[in-house]
């Protein structure tokens, strides 16, 4: 049989196959799911200061359509910059294949601060023209410059002599660094006749290293003479990354160290805590500073109208625990002063006198931060003897805040994260009761690091799950029913100006027969312990027991927490 061939019937033919072909490829476009290709980041979770590193993105694509056309890029924060090309690309990619880029960054910023970086794939399905975008995140921490630094002074300096000293540095890092500098700043008075290597020319006291090998040490001499009658003085070093002119640091770490010279005319010691002229020592929060000051007339003459004063300032201070069994004023400039009119002892010192003054100041339980730059906080204690005008005796002493760990563990039952809890209140022997922990952990003004926190459960009571994800390990021994908690680094100012490391897991209580009519332990023991980077110190912390009666869910009287049978 013939069909006749007309115009009508070829326009139809031709409207109805446009028709399958848009239908096709409109079903094609919808029917491509673009959540199916991944985007992956793999990078360091911490990277040193000035260091380099790579970073690979990789493209999974997962979906049953070729990918055409590709191009991967990865965007940085300001703290990074890139060493190599910003953006790679791939002309096809095959159903369930994987593609890689490869990106070398490096690392500058400020320590303690995280950057984030962001991935991004653009492609195209092979048969359609709609070109999609899949991105991917992560943070990367900063840790401090992989660089130390330190002084080493005579024990015999002395004013109107000239004296060497040395500044001795190494690099930590495992890979070459730089180009790396190193800047000092000298006290008033302080006259440098010679360094070893000679520093930069015109460069004010700047050495230029260029680039650090791994694990490389150093040293530079410098001799130099105070001026007769000098007590010391602050020398500050700095070493670091040099800027694009060479002349300047651009990301440095700072070292202090003040210089007492040897006997003036009435020499002047600090005692703290047993230990005589300590350069620096910890004080903790809450804790005493008990200061006795030392003095002596050196000279063959008799003084008279003798002063002791003492520069101690610093907010966390509780001004009503300052206390001296001799009387004292403040001065203008805040200095606590033992003045002659005050101080019997001090109208005349014969030759060879000596005397001594008692103080005592107590530190805040609560120290201060009110940003992060207020992390590794000090108390500079100066204390010198003055007559005529003069500064006769001069000491210094600096007192490191020790840092804080503290550890909370909150139980609930109602309202908990992770959803409902099951099992009766109040719990009944032999079934089982499920109640949720919220185990928080939070430092204080100093870093932290190598933090564990444990939890030792009841004799009646198991692990179940844990409820939250990314927060470290967390393991459980039924052997000694101890849930631990690697937390890992906490920086400063966690729980104060940034939210606490905290996690949440599920327990299930079992009332024995022997718990009837009484409360049932649920924890035992919560404990923490850290690194205080900054005093290089272990911190201790403990929370109370907790039993059935749950004292953080309000909605659980003391009556509820009783075992019934």
């Amino acid at each position: 049989m013939r069909f006749p061939f007309t115009p009508r019937a070829t326009a139809v033919a031709l409207i109805g196959a446009a028709a399958i072909v848009a239908a096709f490829l409109l079903a094609r476009t919808f029917g491509f799911d673009s959540s199916g290709v991944i985007i992956a980041i793999e990078a360091p979770a911490e990277l040193d200061l000035g260091t380099e590193a790579d970073v690979r993105v990789l493209v999974t694509n997962n979906t049953g359509a070729t990918l055409r056309g590709g191009t991967i890029a990865l965007d940085l924060p300001s703290e990074f910059t890139l060493q190599e090309s910003a953006e790679t690309t791939f002309e096809t990619l095959a159903p369930r294949a994987q593609t890689a880029a490869s990106f070398r960054v490096r690392v500058m910023g400020d320590a303690g601060t995280s950057g984030e970086l962001v991935a991004r794939a653009r492609f195209q399905p092979r048969q359609l023209s709609a070109v999609f975008t899949r991105e991917a995140k992560t943070s990367v921490r900063l840790r401090e410059l992989p660089l130390d630094l330190s002084f080493s002074f005579p024990a015999d300096a002395s004013d109107g002599k000239p004296l060497t000293f040395f500044l001795r540095f190494s690099s930590r890092a495992e890979a070459p660094i730089g180009p790396v500098g190193l800047t000092l700043l000298i006290p008033e008075g302080f006259r440098v006749t010679r360094t070893r290597p000679a520093e930069v020319p015109d460069a004010g006291g700047l050495w230029d290293f260029g680039m650090l090998e791994a694990g490389r040490r150093g040293e530079i001499a410098v001799t130099g003479t105070f001026p007769a009658g000098s007590a010391g003085g602050e020398f500050t070093a700095r070493i670091g990354f040099l800027d694009e002119g060479r002349r300047s640091l651009s990301a440095s770490r700072e070292v202090r160290e003040y210089l007492n010279l040897r006997a003036g005319a009435v020499p002047l010691d600090v005692v703290y805590r047993e230990q005589e002229n300590p350069a620096e020592a910890l004080v903790a929060p809450g804790e005493n500073v008990d200061l006795v000051l030392h003095y002596r007339n050196a000279t063959s003459e008799p003084l008279e109208d003798l002063s002791v004063l003492l520069a101690f300032a610093h907010e966390a201070i509780v001004p009503e625990s300052v206390s001296s069994p001799e009387r004292f004023t403040r001065s203008v400039s805040g200095e606590f002063v033992w003045a002659p009119e005050n101080v019997l002892a001090l109208q005349r010192v014969g030759p060879g006198a000596s005397g001594e003054i008692a103080f005592r100041a107590r530190l805040s339980s609560d120290v201060p931060m009110r940003s992060f730059e207020d992390d590794e906080q000090t108390i500079t204690v100066r204390a010198r003897t003055i007559s005529g005008g003069r500064v006769l005796g001069e000491r210094r002493l600096v007192l490191k805040i020790v840092g804080e760990l503290a550890v909370d563990a909150e139980v609930r039952y109602f309202d908990a994260p992770g959803g409902n809890n099951r099992g009766s209140i109040p719990p009944k022997v032999g079934q089982q009761t499920s109640y949720t922990v919220t185990l928080t952990v939070t430092g204080g003004t100093n870093g932290l690091e190598n933090v564990v926190a444990r939890v030792v459960l009841g004799p009646a009571v198991t692990y179940e799950a844990l409820l939250t994800s990314g927060v470290g390990d967390v393991v459980y021994d039924p052997a000694t029913s101890e849930v631990q908690w690697t937390v890992g680094d906490v920086p400063a100012g966690v729980g104060i100006l940034s939210s606490p490391k905290s996690i949440s897991f599920r327990i299930v209580l079992t009332p024995r027969q022997e718990d009837v009519g009484d409360t049932a332990e649920l924890l035992t023991a919560v404990s923490a312990t850290g690194l205080d980077t900054f005093v290089s110190q272990t911190l201790d912390a403990q929370d109370a027991a907790v039993d059935s009666t749950v004292p953080d869910d309000t909605k659980i009287s003391p009556q509820q927490g009783i075992v019934q049978l």
